[in-house]
């Protein structure tokens, strides 16, 4: 999943009670104000997503599949976004991103060009674009239909979007639709994200990239989920037409989801790349780790 990172500053707000008090000797009353102080836990929103990408089935030891079926130079790695933040209500909230990809085994991440991989040993952690974005759960909730919409900018703090794409900032817009069918173990879900660049320069880059992400799960158990998802992702190239847009690869991922508590699931599932041939090269496991902290 491109999903394509967090701390932020916090603060504390200050509620005032009017507590009316009236004298024994005066016909008369005054209100005193009194400040009460919100617990800091009910403002502060600390979530994380993790993904990890596996090696591929069929040649574990030397690459993971790209959304092309090549043999992407690459190893395990796991992406990693923590998002801290300040809530104004329960379901509103700022947040800032931090977001980095680790691999526990030599690495193509120095560059941040998967197809152009910088052959080393040992570990890496490379640090991604900050993102930072107001998040508003519960936009829409009503009969078994839900949808969360976050709106922001991604922001160039890689050296690599600096000193090599130019990036100046990149708004960022996404919904996450869920339906749940009433009466039934059935949900369906479409997540959409629509990204756009700026640029220091003129040169020919990708400037809007849309995603899709439709799924559907079914609850086998009060903690347990199949499911099933399918990724698509677009590409618009700076310069060109208007109508021009190519698609940037999809997968589809088959799995299960677990509840370990309610602030923390993981989603083992296995990816296929349907956009050429099937087979054990262009196959792998994954899994994604979803929690809540604050």
């Amino acid at each position: 999943m491109k999903i394509k990172n967090l701390l932020t500053a916090t603060a504390v707000i200050f509620s005032i009670n009017a507590i009316a008090a009236t004298a024994p000797t005066s016909a008369t009353s005054t209100t005193t104000p009194e400040a009460v102080g919100v617990p800091l836990s009910k403002k502060i929103a600390i979530t994380y997503f993790g993904q990890v990408s596996s090696t591929s089935i069929g040649s574990p030891s030397r690459f993971i599949p790209d959304n092309f079926n090549a043999k992407g130079p690459d190893t395990i790695n796991l992406y990693s976004s923590l998002a801290v933040g300040y809530k104004f209500q329960d379901d509103l909230a700022l947040k800032l991103a931090n977001r980095f990809e680790y691999r526990p085994i030599g690495t193509t991440a120095a560059t941040g060009m998967g197809r152009n991989p910088t052959n080393s040993n040992g570990m890496d952690l490379h640090l991604l674009n900050h993102r930072i974005f107001l998040e508003k759960a519960n936009l829409i909730n009503n009969h078994g239909f839900n949808t969360k919409a976050t709106a922001g900018f991604e922001l160039p703090t890689e050296t690599k979007s600096r000193e090599i794409s130019g990036m100046i900032i990149s708004p960022r817009v996404t919904l996450s639709n869920n339906y749940t069918l009433p009466g039934s173990r059935w949900s369906f879900g479409l997540n959409l994200v629509l990204q756009e660049y700026f640029y220091t320069d003129n040169k020919s880059q990708p400037d809007w990239e849309p995603y899709m992400d439709p799924n559907v799960s079914y609850k086998i158990t009060e903690k347990l989920s199949a499911t099933a998802e399918w990724e698509g992702y677009g590409q618009h190239t700076r310069n060109a037409a208007t109508t021009d847009w190519h698609q940037d690869g999809t997968d589809f991922h088959i799995g299960v989801a677990y509840d370990i508590t309610p602030d923390l699931s993981v989603n083992p599932y296995l990816q296929l790349l349907p956009g050429g041939r099937i087979n054990m090269d262009t196959s792998s496991f994954g899994m994604y780790i979803i929690g809540t902290l604050m």
